[in-house]
């Protein structure tokens, strides 16, 4: 995968992001909405945003998602 941001959609079901080949859940409240992943400085890991509002966070390597308050 490329460096640079991604838009994709988010599914219908459970608030469940399709990306990479793998199925991530970012949250309910997302559902049909438009969200952007984001290379994070580290790598493999990508930042999810909503607008300018970093949602949730996907490490690949550990293959989680990092979301609300836990986010740093």
């Amino acid at each position: 995968e490329g460096r640079e941001n991604q838009i994709r959609k988010e599914g219908e079901v459970g608030g469940r992001l399709r990306w990479n080949g793998q199925t991530w859940r970012v949250g309910k409240a997302f559902i049909g909405e438009r969200v952007a992943l984001r290379p994070a400085a580290e790598a493999d890991t990508y930042d999810v945003y909503w607008s300018r509002i970093r949602i949730a966070r996907i490490e690949l390597q550990t293959r989680t998602v990092i979301t609300g308050k836990r986010i740093t």
